[in-house]
C-alpha cells in the first residue's frame, strides 16, 4: 500500500518551523495567498500555495489501520475535504476507492450475493428429489411443453432462459409467472442463475415476490432410466398425452381462455394511454364470462362496453382506474343479458398484439387436439368428440371479423351508443 509522506515541500525548504506555522495559521485565516507567497518568498502561483502547505492532524482515527487521520488545509470559505490516512491512503469517504474499502466492498457484495443465493434456493432451488418422467402428470405435461417449447433455441437441459425469444410462453406476463411458479412447486424446474441487479435490490424473501421470473434461468429437474438429457428434453418438446378427463380439460381450456382475454383488455386499455394493473377480481369477471361464450366472442363484448366506458369517463370525470374496472364489469354485464335476451354474440379475430402463445398452440393442437376451435369455441358448452364422432369445422364466415385501433373508435365519442 502506497504510504503518503508529509516532508517539507522544497519550496517551503528556506522556512523556518516557526514560520511554516505562521504561514498555514495566516492561510486558514483567509489571508490573500498572493500577499503570502509575497512575504514568504514562496516560488508558486496563487492557486498552488495550498498544495504546498502540510496537513494537519485530526481527532479521527482510520477505520482500517486506527492511525489518526489528516485533512488538508482550507480557507474559511472552502468547502471541507474528507480527512485521509497517511498510512493506507483510505479517504473517509463513501467514494473512497483504497485497497481497503475494495477488498471491503468485495466481501460485502460476496455476502449479499451468498444470501440472495439462500433465498433463491430456498424458494426456487432444487428439491431433494428429481421427479420421474413417467411420474408426470397431464397437465404437469401441458405446461412443461409449453415451458420447454418456448425457451430460446439455445437452451438445453441444464440451462434454460428466454431472454432472446421470439415465442410467447403464455398470453400475459402474469400466467407467465403462474405457469414457472407451478412448476418450480411441482419440483420439475429449478431456478440456477439471476441478473447480477437483483443481487443489489433482494433484501428479504418478500423481495422475491417482485422477481420476473421469465429472465432467469432454469433447469430441468425431471430424470428417467431408460432416457438421457437429450432424450428426456426431446420427450417433453413432442409431448406424448395420456387420458386425460374431460372436467381437467375444460379447467386447462378455461385458465388458457382467461388469460387470453385478459392479454386482450390490457392491449386495448394500453392502446388509449391507461396503465394496466392486475387484480384477480378481473380474472374471475373473465372466468364467469367464459362459461358462456368464447374468446373472440369476449373480444366483442369487450370492445364494445371499453368504447362506452370511455365515453362516460369524458362525460363524469372517471379515474383510468375506474374506467378499466367498468369496463370489465360492464362486459360480465353485457354477457348476462346476451344468455338472458339469447342474443347472437359476433365472433372477432386476434390481432398483431394478441398472437397465439406457445401454451395455446401445445394444448389446442397436441392435448385437446381442436386447435383454433379454442379461440372461437366456448370453454365450457363446447361438445367434445367421441371415439366415433369428428369435431364440427369452425364456420369460417365466423372468422372474418375484425376490429379497429380502439384509439380510432373512441374519437367519436357522440356517435357511441349509451348502456343497455
Amino acid at each position: 500500500m502506497k504510504t503518503l509522506s508529509f516532508t517539507i515541500h522544497e519550496k517551503l525548504s528556506h522556512l523556518s518551523q516557526e514560520q511554516i506555522n505562521e504561514l498555514c495559521r495566516r492561510y486558514e485565516a483567509g489571508e490573500s495567498n498572493k500577499s503570502l507567497i509575497k512575504e514568504f518568498e514562496i516560488d508558486t502561483y496563487n492557486s498552488g500555495l495550498q498544495k504546498l502547505l502540510p496537513p494537519k492532524i485530526t481527532s479521527e482515527n482510520c477505520v482500517y489501520c486506527t492511525k489518526p487521520l489528516w485533512v488538508h488545509r482550507l480557507k474559511p470559505s472552502s468547502y471541507s475535504r474528507d480527512p485521509f490516512c497517511p498510512e493506507c491512503g483510505h479517504k473517509n469517504s463513501w467514494t473512497c476507492k483504497c485497497d481497503n474499502c475494495q477488498e471491503a466492498e468485495r466481501k460485502e457484495q460476496e455476502q449479499r450475493t451468498q444470501k440472495v443465493f439462500g433465498l433463491i434456493k430456498s424458494r426456487f432451488g432444487p428439491p431433494k428429489a428429481k421427479r420421474s418422467l413417467a411420474d408426470i402428470n397431464n397437465e404437469e405435461l401441458i405446461y412443461l411443453s409449453a415451458f420447454v417449447r418456448a425457451a430460446d433455441t439455445e437452451s438445453s437441459f441444464s440451462d434454460i432462459s428466454f431472454h432472446h425469444s421470439s415465442f410467447k410462453l403464455s398470453p400475459n406476463k402474469y400466467f407467465d409467472q403462474e405457469i414457472i411458479n407451478l412448476l418450480i412447486t411441482a419440483s420439475l424446474i429449478s431456478m440456477v442463475s439471476i441478473p447480477e441487479y437483483y443481487n443489489e435490490t433482494i433484501e428479504s424473501e418478500s423481495d422475491l415476490d417482485n422477481m420476473d421470473l421469465f429472465i432467469c434461468h432454469y433447469t430441468l429437474n425431471v430424470t428417467d432410466d431408460r432416457l438421457d438429457e437429450t432424450e428426456i428434453w426431446h420427450s417433453l418438446y413432442y409431448p406424448q398425452c395420456g387420458k386425460i378427463s374431460e372436467e381437467q380439460l375444460r379447467e386447462v381450456w378455461k385458465k388458457i381462455a382467461s388469460h387470453e382475454c385478459l392479454e386482450f383488455v390490457i392491449c386495448m386499455v394500453e392502446d388509449i394511454g391507461i396503465n394496466y394493473w392486475y387484480t384477480d377480481k378481473h380474472l374471475q369477471h373473465i372466468r364467469e364470462i367464459l362459461n358462456r361464450f368464447s374468446v373472440s366472442q369476449f373480444y366483442s363484448m369487450y370492445l364494445n362496453r371499453l368504447q362506452s366506458a370511455v365515453y362516460y369517463q369524458s362525460r363524469n370525470n372517471w379515474s383510468n382506474r375506474e374506467t378499466l374496472n367498468k369496463s370489465i364489469v360492464y362486459t360480465l354485464s353485457r354477457s348476462e343479458s346476451a344468455t338472458s335476451n339469447g342474443w347472437n354474440i359476433s365472433k372477432y379475430n386476434r390481432n398483431s398484439n394478441t398472437t397465439r402463445s406457445t401454451i395455446s398452440e401445445v394444448f389446442f393442437n397436441l392435448f385437446l387436439q381442436i386447435d383454433q376451435a379454442g379461440f372461437y369455441e366456448c370453454p365450457a358448452t363446447f361438445q367434445f368428440k367421441n371415439d366415433n364422432e369428428e369435431i364440427p369445422k369452425i364456420d369460417k364466415h365466423e372468422e372474418d371479423k375484425e376490429f379497429r385501433s380502439i384509439k380510432n373508435i373512441v374519437e367519436g365519442f357522440d356517435d357511441l351508443p349509451p348502456f343497455e
